[in-house]
């Protein structure tokens, strides 16, 4: 679940877009849960089918979660389930970074849409 030093993780790819939806430049609350452990961090940009999240613990690559997400406006917090895609290590005094696809979204997709449709997406 967590990455160890010696662990390969995705490096960022600037080159080619693999994202399937648009995403909007964000900063909500996010808690990621599982048997083991919770983990918080805030997002970095948000979409209908994921998030990239910061966050001062690595998490490996196919690592499954309990997803509750903040966003404004939002009366309740959003809770989905997802799964860790992609991984980056920290740079000096940075957090990690952790791409998270949504696998599904139990409650609060209309305050996902409603939030998405009124912030301005990453071009």
């Amino acid at each position: 679940m967590f990455l160890q030093d010696s662990e390969m993780v995705t490096k960022p790819s600037f080159s080619t877009e693999r994202r399937r939806t648009q995403r909007t430049v964000a900063r909500c609350d996010c808690w990621l849960e599982c048997d083991e452990v919770t983990i918080y961090g805030f997002t970095a940009d948000i979409g209908l089918t994921g998030f990239f999240l910061q966050t001062a613990i690595p998490v490996t690559p196919g690592s499954k979660f309990d997803i509750q997400l903040c966003v404004d406006h939002s009366p309740r917090p959003i809770l989905a389930h997802g799964l860790v895609v992609r991984s980056i290590l920290a740079r000096s005094g940075a957090r990690y970074g952790v791409g998270i696809e949504f696998l599904s979204i139990e409650r609060g997709r209309e305050d996902l849409l409603s939030f998405l449709n009124d912030t301005p997406s990453l071009l």
